[in-house]
């Protein structure tokens, strides 16, 4: 379980996650990986938090930083993609394989967050946050190993 936490004040936020990592060996026990994991990227205007498949979240990020028009829309069209890849020909939407949330600041000073997730195939959910309020975010974080 990955987690990601926003405290929004008037003119600024402070978002931090996790390092933590769980490895699903081939017997199906869970194990607690030593070495951390990058989970938050700063990419342009954005703080990006990535959960599900180590590979595929460091991957996605440095596709959307390539991005020569950094939208929602490519970050979308991003994450679609490296999810089917994880999916293979299931296609069954499991949110422990993939899951996002952009945050910025917007003009007046308030965090934009758009949670990205399987379970709505990828649709942004969008909030605007208020001054000091606090949110928190979980998903899943694995790296699958033999």
């Amino acid at each position: 379980m990955s987690l990601c936490i926003c405290v929004q004040f008037q003119d600024r936020m402070i978002i931090g996650s996790d390092t933590a990592v769980t490895y699903n060996l081939v017997s199906g026990e869970k194990q607690r990986g030593s070495l951390p994991a990058q989970k938050t990227y700063l990419i342009d205007k954005w703080a990006v938090f990535l959960a599900g498949d180590r590979a595929a979240c460091s991957a996605i990020a440095h596709e959307y930083d390539a991005e020569k028009n950094k939208s929602i829309s490519s970050f979308k069209r991003i994450l679609k993609k490296h999810y089917r890849l994880l999916s293979g020909t299931q296609g069954k939407a499991d949110p422990n394989k993939l899951n996002a949330v952009m945050f910025k600041m917007d003009g007046n000073g308030r965090t934009v967050s758009h949670s990205f997730s399987p379970t709505n195939q990828f649709n942004p959910v969008t909030r605007r946050g208020v001054s000091e309020a606090v949110y928190i975010i979980t998903g899943g974080f694995r790296l699958m190993r033999s």
